[in-house]
């Protein structure tokens, strides 16, 4: 008896059928090829009952045995395909092939014998699709990586841990933290009970992938597709810092992973590897040092994100204590304080703040009426025709307005105004403008007093000269008729009506 194998067409039914179950989230079809057993005894030719199946990019074999209709692994001889790819974590990855043990004869082999999940290296991505619910991740494999194709990792499902463990360090370590990252979600995986992105940052901050010497190339690829999961950040305009940009990603990434501390942690796991880089003889290059240095991630931006919207992340999605006392350490920010507190105007009993001290002590001022303070567009409130002198009167006035008038639009025309009082509060600086005037108007806003006002509103109109309180004599403009003896006369007359008055 004498056993040949015969080359499975992969046009076949059956070769599309085997590949498309399984072999697809592996590799192309390309370099999947199987050959079939076929028995030669007494000189007549019988179809064998196995298949075998070899993977010629990655290297890897099974073998499929057809009368019991299980495929085992040549690498795991212990370990069949599982017939349902589903493991509770990873949730849209269409890559990577589930093992499962051939038999259970007891609870101590159940842990010994744990699944393994094989997924081949490659750019994870993103892919559109038309379900919203969840993203759909797979992994591009370009010619270009060159002998990165042949490179695939093995993952262990530990049920015992609930989690996925590598065994490739540090590498396997970060490609699953990637892996987490891509297909996060706001809920928890079913096992891992965290989500991606709070499973990737304790992989990221865990010693798994932290390295004494510096990183081959795979793992620089790996760190810089991490960094870049963070949108890229700078100020606007690039010298000035009065304004942030944010680009996110949008290659369908969900903004709700692009956490801004990816990029924070690649770069310090590849400052602190490269520490060590003078005690080996490697000199791997790579385009990761170009995105460190690129001009369109701006490192103190990030920080200031970061810390920004720390809180709103979960514990578990933040980085290491050490690491946010090394910022702190390396970027001292100056700590918030109300208005109130940082202004340099004071406002104690002994020394009362009034407009006329500030606001309207001299100069030319031209009030802008109530009606004409329309919200948009913004860029009005930075012009001198909209300065905090001009428009203080008429936004008291609004205020009054909006809090004794009756409308079923009042409520919504109270929170614009709320918003606008605090941009203008946020621009004040630029007019040279303490802060709290802006505050006192949206106090006012949001107390139940109706009204403050005990005079008459001003006419909207230009008024020059605000500091001059007395009559001034040199600004009169008597008739030519009045004779000069009588022109004394007419001005006691003046100061008399404006100081009783």
């Amino acid at each position: 008896m004498e056993t040949t194998q015969v080359l499975i067409n992969q046009s076949s039914s059956f070769f599309k059928n085997l590949f498309e179950r399984f072999f697809i989230r592996l590799d192309d079809a390309p370099y999947v090829y199987m050959l079939r057993d076929i028995v030669w005894e007494n000189a007549k030719a019988k179809l064998g009952a196995v298949i075998h199946i070899h993977l010629s990019r990655l290297g890897i074999a099974f073998r499929y045995d057809i009368d019991q209709n299980v495929i085992t692994s040549r690498e795991y001889p212990d370990m069949h395909i599982d017939e349902n790819q589903w493991f509770g974590t990873l949730t849209g990855l269409k890559v990577g092939l589930l093992l499962s043990p051939m038999t259970i004869n007891n609870q101590q082999n159940k842990y010994r014998l744990c699944r393994k999940l094989i997924i081949p290296y490659g750019h994870v991505q993103v892919e559109n699709t038309s379900d919203k619910s969840h993203q759909t991740v797979t992994i591009e494999r370009k010619a270009s990586s060159g002998t990165s194709l042949h490179q695939y990792f093995v993952f262990i499902l530990n049920d015992r841990l609930h989690i996925l463990q590598s065994t490739d360090s540090p590498t396997g370590w970060l490609y699953l933290a990637l892996l987490h990252a891509m297909t996060s979600h706001p809920l928890p995986d079913q096992y891992t009970g965290m989500t991606g992105m709070e499973r990737s940052f304790q992989l990221l901050n865990s010693a798994g992938s932290w390295s004494d010497q510096p990183y081959d190339s795979i793992s620089l690829n790996i760190l810089s597709q991490i960094a870049s999961l963070s949108p890229k950040v700078n100020y606007y305009p690039e010298h000035q810092t009065c304004m942030v940009k944010i680009d996110w990603n949008t290659e369908y990434l969900p903004y709700s992973i692009q956490h801004f501390g990816y990029y924070l942690l690649a770069k310090k796991l590849y400052e602190e590897s490269e520490q060590w880089k003078f005690m080996y003889s490697t000199n791997t290059s790579h385009g990761i040092l170009k995105l460190f240095e690129s001009k369109e991630y701006n490192e103190k931006v990030l920080i200031k994100l970061y810390w920004d919207y720390r809180d709103l992340y979960n514990p578990t999605a933040r980085l290491s204590p050490q690491m946010e006392a090394e910022i702190r350490s390396k970027n001292i920010t100056k700590s918030y304080q109300p208005v109130w507190e940082s202004s340099t105007l004071s406002t104690t009993h002994n020394n009362p703040l009034r407009l006329v001290d500030y606001l309207y002590s001299n100069g030319d001022v031209y009030l802008k009426d109530s009606s004409s303070l329309a919200c948009f567009p913004l860029s009005r409130w930075l012009t001198n025709e909209y300065q905090p002198k001009c428009i203080w009167i008429g936004l008291f006035k609004l205020i009054e307005q909006l809090k004794t008038e009756q409308s079923p639009n009042q409520q919504y025309e109270i929170e614009r105004l709320e918003i606008l009082l605090d941009f203008l509060r946020y621009i004040s600086r630029k007019h040279d403008t303490q802060p709290f005037y802006f505050q006192l108007l949206k106090s006012y806003l949001k107390s139940s007093t109706t009204s403050l006002r005990t005079l008459p509103y001003p006419e909207p109109k230009r008024y020059e000269n605000i500091q001059e309180t007395s009559v001034q004599s040199h600004r009169i403009n008597f008739p030519s008729r009045l004779y000069p003896n009588n022109r004394e006369k007419a001005l006691q007359e003046i100061r008399s009506c404006f100081i009783n008055n």
